[in-house]
């Protein structure tokens, strides 16, 4: 039997690399203090090497350092592969390097399960992950799976900085928006020119 998803949220980006950072770390340290739910999932889905989405993880990444123990004991920093290759610390959990692509499912399979056996030895209540933005879902749905019939997830993914911008609806009304804009110039009118 999995275990429940209690919550699910979206965390919308500010477009502010440090706030988008500076937000989540607030989060996870209250989630710390007073936990909503047996475990935690923080997942900062990035398209790598994205200076917005390196920044921001970056910041979060060395927010929970070992040797901050009343937090780090809660919480496990989960690495993809080649993130953050020069960081060492006894709350992370890295990926490591395989054969497998970067599309194979096996991948999310794999990091789950050192999630898991991690989450033995120490038995963190929130995980941070540090993601390609592809592995969210899949990794989403293996680490539920995963959990046993009584323990209750709350699940908060924030989405690359990419897929953010991609995701903005169109103001139609920001076309037609001329306060503090200097015009191109100025044409004559003439219904019966061509230039019409």
């Amino acid at each position: 039997m999995p275990g429940t998803l209690i919550g699910t949220i979206a965390w919308p980006s500010t477009f502010n690399p440090q706030k988008d950072a500076d937000d989540p770390c607030v989060e996870i340290r209250n989630a710390s203090s007073t936990p909503l739910a047996r475990l935690t999932v923080f997942f900062l889905a990035e398209k790598h090497r994205d200076p917005f989405d390196v920044k921001r993880s970056t910041v979060v990444f060395e927010a929970f350092p070992e040797q901050q123990s009343a937090t780090a004991n809660n919480v496990c920093l989960v690495v993809e592969r080649r993130l953050f290759d020069d960081f060492s610390a006894s709350n992370l959990v890295r990926e490591g390097m395989t054969d497998y692509s970067s599309a194979d499912a096996k991948r999310n399979d794999l990091v789950v399960a050192n999630v898991k056996s991690y989450r033995k030895r120490n038995p963190a209540t929130i995980l941070i992950f540090f993601y390609g933005e592809e592995h969210l879902e899949p990794i989403k749905e293996r680490l539920v799976r995963d959990q046993s019939a009584d323990t209750t997830i709350r699940w908060i993914s924030s989405v690359s900085f990419d897929t953010a911008v991609s995701n903005l609806e169109f103001n139609e009304r920001a076309r037609f928006q001329t306060s503090g804009r200097e015009p191109a110039g100025y044409t004559g009118l003439r219904p019966q020119g061509p230039q019409f």
